[in-house]
């Protein structure tokens, strides 16, 4: 036999229709016994039927079990909370069963409904098993043995949830190697910084929680994270469990607290010092310095938390955040910017709403104790800053008119075809979330945020959260 004649005699094409274009399609995804039912569902349900294939969709994925795969898309692209979810979910079930039994008013005992804390909790393990499969080399992963010991649940998120910040933040500073939508000129070659203070929830009122992670810094005061608890006798509900204080009952048998009320902290009085020469003898602001400035006062009427810090990159990527129990100092700012550093690269321009009041912070401790100089810090002297397109219209002082406009000359043109307001656009996408966020508590809270900015950049990106050691 002559192999080299059939090696070089020419192919006969072959013509496939669309059909079967689509079944090909369709085997690389899904299982056969699930394509069986697609082809009898597109042939027994009319062509006129308004969203035909949007039916057979949800028909598939309620016959199948797929509800979590499908809330992923709803929670993306539809802002659908678990609680809208599990109750249209319900709902569909329940018509369904009442039509295939009309002689039932009402559902039967025999259907499962969805619960939505068991979903959530279901839906969030679900997910950090698929992002620590997409962003390391793991092929195996302990999780909680029941989604409804909610101790159980807690303790191993307050385990884990360091490690999957890390993984977070090393995975998406690096991303110019795997993304699909980025554009090459602007990708990743400035951060943004700026807080979203609408994804508030309410928090422990003890903000005496300091971190000492990033030794530059010392200890930062943070405040926490934890819920307080629910109104009840010999409790006060302004705190959580972990700083209940001590209860003295007077012969009027009132419950009185004594926590020490902090008038002034350190983050405070180093805010002040940044700018005490630009203050003058009566103690007002000069022209000198900008109208607009953030300070690390805490308001002693806030009972929620103010929000996050994020960072993005120019891309629209988001690359690290920070829960914030107390207000936006600059010493916080510049935490959130080093525990970033801690687990992967930023770029060496940033922009801030308020850029003005930390590049003077900057300038007015470096080198002290309260900001260290390391080799980490000092990017921080080298990094170029200005104030963003959005906010910079608000900045009425001769320093921001100037050498803090993203378009100034001493930047040279870094700032050139980069969208600065990348920040307020995704913060304006995550506003929708601000229920789902008030509803979580801590460490869920911080799970939750992981995921679902993973889940975001996914999209982002053009990346399925499906891959595996990306």
């Amino acid at each position: 036999m002559d192999h080299s004649n059939q090696l070089t005699s020419p192919r006969t094409p072959v013509h496939i229709t669309d059909e079967e274009h689509t079944l090909i399609l369709m085997l690389r995804t899904m299982p056969l016994d699930e394509i069986i039912y697609v082809m009898m569902l597109n042939n027994f349900l009319p062509i006129e039927l308004p969203r035909k294939y949007d039916h057979i969709a949800n028909i598939i994925n309620l016959h199948f079990k797929k509800s979590y795969e499908v809330h992923k898309q709803q929670l993306i692209q539809n802002n659908v909370s678990f609680e809208g979810y599990t109750s249209a979910y319900n709902s569909k079930i329940q018509l369904i069963e009442k039509r295939q039994n009309q002689k039932s008013t009402t559902a039967t005992d025999s259907i499962t409904l969805l619960d939505e804390r068991y979903f959530q909790m279901t839906w969030l393990l679900i997910n950090v098993v698929k992002f620590l499969f997409m962003t390391t080399n793991q092929k195996v992963s302990n999780i909680p043995m029941s989604v409804r010991d909610v101790d159980e649940c807690n303790d191993y998120f307050s385990k884990i949830q360091l490690e999957l910040y890390k993984n977070f933040v090393g995975f998406w500073t690096q991303h110019q190697r795997f993304t699909k939508r980025c554009n090459p000129t602007t990708c990743s070659k400035v951060f943004i910084v700026d807080g979203h203070q609408k994804a508030n929830r309410l928090v422990c009122q003890y903000k005496d929680v300091f971190d000492n992670s990033i030794y530059e810094l010392g200890p930062v005061q943070m405040g926490c994270l934890h819920s307080p608890l629910r109104k009840a006798r010999n409790v006060d509900h302004r705190y959580c469990q972990l700083h209940q204080p001590k209860i003295v009952t007077s012969v009027n048998d009132e419950s009185i607290p004594i926590h020490q009320i902090v008038l002034e902290n350190k983050e405070t009085t180093l805010d002040k010092l940044a700018l005490m020469e630009y203050v003058d003898k009566d103690g007002h602001y000069d022209d000198a310095l900008c109208n607009v400035f953030r300070s690390g006062i805490n308001s002693k009427l806030k009972i929620s938390s103010y929000g996050f810090l994020a960072t993005f990159l120019s891309c629209s990527v988001i690359v690290g955040f920070t829960e914030q129990p107390c207000s936006e100092g600059m010493r916080r700012v510049l935490h959130h910017i080093l525990t970033i550093l801690r687990f992967g690269q930023l770029p060496n321009a940033m922009c801030y709403d308020c850029a003005c009041t930390l590049k003077l912070f900057i300038n007015r401790h470096f080198g002290s104790n309260e900001l260290k100089s390391t080799d980490s810090t000092q990017f921080l002297t080298s990094l170029a800053m200005a104030i963003d397109r959005f906010h910079v219209k608000n900045h009425k002082r001769p320093m921001c008119k100037t050498v803090m406009r993203p378009d100034h000359p001493c930047h040279n043109d870094i700032y050139a075809s980069i969208n600065t307001q990348v920040a307020e656009q995704g913060f304006s996408y995550l506003s929708k979330f601000k229920n789902s966020f008030r509803g979580y508590s801590y460490p869920k809270s911080t799970i939750f945020f992981t995921v679902l900015f993973h889940l975001k950049n996914c999209t982002t990106t053009g990346i399925s959260s499906f891959e595996q050691a990306v």
